[in-house]
């Protein structure tokens, strides 16, 4: 009896989900960077933060909530669920921009060689920090489809907040999230 045929993928699914995945991404323009508060309010508890540059994504469906002292609150879930400010109901400027340079179809692996080699899986690229967690100051950023090459002997270092972090020595010295021990941020670099 023969295998049942693979199912063939749907393309113009696809192109809708990254188009609202592209769509969904914001980048902060803020010079001072955003606090991410646990509800739409500057006097709710803070749960993160994102620096200028850094990419965040709304939450699908998302809606301005004009919050006290007339903020405009947006809902996020990357990096940190919760809710930026972006700016005055009224104000003339916005905290956060679409995002800029965002590749939805990765280019080919070069040949690489080396164990150490990882792509950047996450849509939105990934902070480098300078210690294993997300409160650590920030040393940079890798987008998605970059290369890092992990520290030699890597291990995960389980953060307190459950976060699985990776040391990195290209393009820079630091930290990366490689997520909660479910899906990976990160993935083998494919020899060709």
């Amino acid at each position: 009896m023969a295998a049942p045929a693979a199912a063939a993928p749907n393309t113009e699914t696809n192109r809708t989900d990254l188009a609202q995945t592209v769509s969904l991404c914001r980048q902060v323009y803020e010079p001072l960077g955003l606090v991410v508060r646990a509800e739409a309010s500057p006097f709710s508890a803070r749960v993160g933060g994102v620096d200028r540059g850094d990419r965040v994504t709304l939450a699908e469906n998302y809606s301005a909530i004009t919050g006290p002292q007339g903020r405009s609150w947006i809902p996020i879930t990357y990096p940190v669920t919760g809710f930026v400010s972006n700016g005055y109901v009224n104000g003339t400027r916005s905290n956060l921009i679409y995002c800029r340079n965002v590749d939805p179809v990765p280019e080919p692996d070069p040949p690489t060689a080396g164990e150490r080699c990882r792509r950047v899986l996450a849509g939105q690229g990934l902070t480098v920090r300078a210690q294993p967690t997300p409160f650590s100051a920030r040393v940079g950023g890798v987008d998605y489809n970059d290369r890092v090459t992990l520290v030699e002997g890597y291990q995960g270092i389980q953060g307190p907040e459950g976060r699985i972090w990776i040391g990195i020595v290209e393009p820079m010295s630091g930290f990366v999230s490689n997520g909660y021990g479910g899906a990976s941020n990160l993935a083998r670099c494919i020899v060709q």
